[in-house]
């Protein structure tokens, strides 16, 4: 692509995809980041930001598809409107290039930048102040206790599906594509395999512990070299090894 651009003297120039379904006609622009399963690109709908997500590879595509499915049905909770600040705005689903990919169509968020937890670390390399721990692992459990009311298990609650926006103390938590309805979880993310409890491989119902014994690692990992007692109790008390005598209920 960059070099048909160079033969034609557009290389620099922003130039756009145009993608229509029955609905709606999108355009694509440049790429932006990669998930878990998609490429993300930016796009405009009706003068509305939104990003593109289309699945890497047709092998992708049950699980992206499954992230809608996930999605919608905690769109259609009763009690979303108190929580939908937490989830992305999943806006259109559809499948792309007959039918070879999966797209997922999101609403691009106007609340500032977003920054995710292995961002955040990177950047507070000594750890992160306990005060913002506590507010950010509030907020997280929100959005399981939500999830998991509406019988839905994240099942994947790592560092760069966090996303925060600091100035509004906001949290949003992405790639629902591992997400559950009540089957076993259908995959892990291989990277971070060790992040994982042990039930996880076990193939079993996922229950709400699962997601709180990730969530209190995460904070874990945020905290770093900073020494907060409470908290570092609170964590340990969420991520031991037996299910059942971690929390069971986000609230």
């Amino acid at each position: 692509s960059a070099q048909d651009k160079l033969k034609h003297g557009t290389y620099g120039i922003t130039t756009y995809t145009t993608i229509k379904t029955k609905r709606k006609e999108y355009k694509v622009f440049d790429a932006i980041s990669s998930t878990d399963f998609c490429h993300v690109y930016r796009a405009q709908c009706d003068d509305q930001l939104a990003y593109f997500n289309i699945a890497c590879n047709s092998l992708s595509n049950d699980i992206v598809a499954n992230e809608a499915r996930i999605i919608k049905h905690l769109m259609e909770a009763e009690d979303y409107s108190k929580f939908k600040s937490y989830i992305p705005l999943l806006t259109d689903s559809f499948f792309y290039m007959d039918k070879s990919r999966q797209v997922n169509v999101f609403s691009a968020s106007n609340d500032g930048e977003l920054y995710s937890l292995d961002e955040i670390k990177n950047y507070y390399h000594n750890g992160v102040d306990p005060k913002d721990i506590a507010w950010m692992f509030r907020s997280l459990l929100v959005c399981l206790g939500f999830a998991h009311d509406n019988g839905i298990i994240h099942g994947a609650i790592l560092p760069h599906h966090i996303l925060i926006q600091p100035e509004r103390h906001g949290l949003i938590v992405v790639e629902w594509s591992y997400a559950s309805l009540g089957e076993p979880i259908i995959a892990i993310n291989t990277n971070y395999e060790k992040w994982y409890p042990s039930e996880i491989f076990e193939k079993n119902k996922p229950e709400p512990c699962l997601d709180i014994y990730m969530a209190a690692k995460c904070m874990d990992y945020l905290l770093g070299k900073h020494t907060n007692k409470r908290l570092s109790m609170f964590f340990r008390g969420c991520i031991l090894e037996s299910p059942r005598q971690r929390p069971q209920n986000a609230w």
